[in-house]
């Protein structure tokens, strides 16, 4: 398994207590350390939990959010559930609105790349 994916998973989920430098700030970090690899299942793997889990710190699914928007490609193993997880965040009115403006920025830019990367 992927070091950082490893670590990723073994920490605690977000509180608002733990502040952004702390754990949830690492958790960002690991998501911008991993967006090259997002072809890589396990970590295409966690970035999908990652946007899928509202327990998940705010900021750490914003991240995902924007490694999905920019290095999703249709060759992804996962491709069709990221692109979803996406747009299932900006229809979803019970979700963030924070969140759902980050998605709502990225949907359009996501597919023009997934369709492009496809030819």
């Amino acid at each position: 398994m992927n070091d950082l994916v490893a670590e990723y998973r073994r920490m605690p989920w977000a509180t608002d207590h733990l502040p952004d430098a702390g754990i949830n700030g690492r958790k960002c970090e690991i998501i911008r350390e991993l967006d090259a690899e997002l072809d890589a299942p396990e970590v295409a793997r966690l970035v999908l939990d990652v946007l899928t889990d509202r327990r998940e710190f705010d900021l750490a699914r914003v991240e995902a959010i924007q490694v999905v928007g920019i290095y999703l490609r249709a060759s992804n193993p996962l491709v069709e559930e990221l692109s979803h997880a996406v747009r299932r965040i900006v229809g979803d009115t019970e979700e963030d609105e924070m969140i759902r403006g980050w998605a709502d920025r990225y949907v359009a830019r996501m597919e023009q790349f997934v369709s492009r990367s496809g030819d």
